[in-house]
């Protein structure tokens, strides 16, 4: 009867290391997707804020008219808008910059293009 108890209770303890195991991959699996869910975030966020800083460097130099600056990997738009309300030899920019397919929009004040009126 003895032999009989302790081989049962044997049972219960690899049952029990068993589903602890099982929690803990669980639990791993889990603790992987989530960080490699933040790191594409944190990615994703990094690309934005680098198409938001083009674009105020873009606007910048459009400003002190140092011209802008070249950035292989960014797409910039500039789009022009003169508005009679503005200060004389000043017009609006629209500064449209898609970097690794994050966009960024800034518009601000410049020097009004030569020649336009």
């Amino acid at each position: 009867m003895r032999a009989c108890a302790r081989h049962s209770r044997r049972g219960f303890f690899w049952a029990d290391v068993s589903l602890g195991l099982a929690v803990i991959a669980v639990v791993a699996v889990i603790l992987v997707s989530a960080v490699g869910r933040q790191n594409k975030a944190a990615a994703r966020l990094g690309d934005a804020r680098a198409a938001a800083r083009i674009a105020e460097d873009v606007l910048t130099g459009l400003q002190t008219g140092a011209g802008a600056p070249a950035d292989a990997e960014a797409n910039v738009r500039v789009v022009r808008s003169p508005a009679a309300d503005v200060a004389p030899g000043k017009e609006w920019a629209d500064v449209t910059v898609v970097y690794r397919g994050r966009p960024a929009t800034l518009t601000g004040l410049v020097p009004a293009e030569r020649g336009a009126k």
